[in-house]
């Protein structure tokens, strides 16, 4: 009997061992947070579109390429939606990094503008109701 249950704790071991490595690999891997407001003092940005007081939010960043979208998006969302929440495109603001060609980031702690979000929620609405299936 001691052999069968040392065999058995060796096993559960090994099965608690193995789960902390995936546990600590999907912890580490792309799950990572860029913070673009810890450089921000005491009092909070305003927009410059709109003059709105902007708040940090966590926001998505899309790790595929932007090709079926009009060419001149990011022109449009630098001009009429800079500090937008939701999901931001590749390549939409300057200030986050691109790693060998693949976003180091899977989500971004920054300043959203509600005026902005609004905006830009008003910008995608004929899109997704074009290309977006309904259910």
């Amino acid at each position: 009997m001691t052999g069968h249950s040392s065999r058995s704790a060796g096993v559960v071991a090994d099965a608690m061992a193995y789960a902390f490595v995936a546990a600590a690999c999907l912890t580490l891997a792309g799950c990572s947070t860029l913070d673009l407001t810890e450089e921000v003092g005491a009092e909070a940005p305003r927009c410059e579109v709109h003059g709105t007081v902007m708040t940090p939010q966590i926001i998505k960043l899309s790790s595929g390429e932007a090709a079926y979208i009009p060419e001149d998006y990011r022109t449009i969302a630098k001009q009429h939606f800079p500090h937008h929440g939701g999901v931001l495109l590749q390549g939409e603001r300057d200030s986050i990094p691109d790693v060998s060609g693949r976003l180091y980031y899977r989500r971004v702690r920054d300043f959203v503008c509600p005026d902005c979000d609004e905006a830009h929620k008003a910008w995608w609405a004929p899109w997704n109701a074009k290309h977006r299936p309904t259910e």
